[in-house]
């Protein structure tokens, strides 16, 4: 009996490696992106928190920035949220519904596909967003890959 609890318990590490290289596997890098025409070439984490927190607010030519988001619960949103803004979905969504109702900011505009972000930022010469780095094409500048 102590011999199959012994394999049992030695097993745990085993399974607990799988399932992050499993849950890597599924969460794709994520490429954050901007109009081909935007002068930065890249862009830190911590500028690019900022931006998406509404702290930062312009470009450095004093051009307004406008934000896209991606869809509430998509696999590319909960990645750069852990690893960009370091909070929940819950707490971002939180965090910007508080400056709305201060009248501090308005959140990013909220879109269901990478396509349809893709579109807008090649449209918005200000804008920035983050996508599945696996759909960017060519008409938008990627600043950075979040992995």
């Amino acid at each position: 009996m102590k011999k199959i609890a012994t394999k049992i318990c030695s097993a745990r590490p085993l399974w607990f490696v799988m399932l992050l290289l499993f849950q890597a596997s599924v969460w794709a890098d994520v490429a954050v992106i901007v109009h081909k025409s935007n002068m930065l070439d890249s862009i830190d984490k911590t500028m690019l928190k900022s931006v998406f927190m509404g702290k930062l607010k312009s470009w450095p030519n004093g051009q307004t920035i406008m934000l896209a988001d991606n869809e509430p619960g998509s696999d590319t949103r909960k990645v750069f949220l852990k690893k960009i803004i370091k909070k929940s979905e819950r707490k971002f969504d939180s965090y910007w519904s508080k400056r709305v109702y201060s009248g501090k900011g308005m959140p990013p505009k909220a879109m269901t596909e990478d396509i349809e972000i893709i579109e807008w930022v090649a449209k918005n010469k200000n804008s920035i967003a983050f996508i599945d780095s696996s759909v960017v094409n060519g008409t938008v500048k990627v600043l950075i890959i979040v992995k």
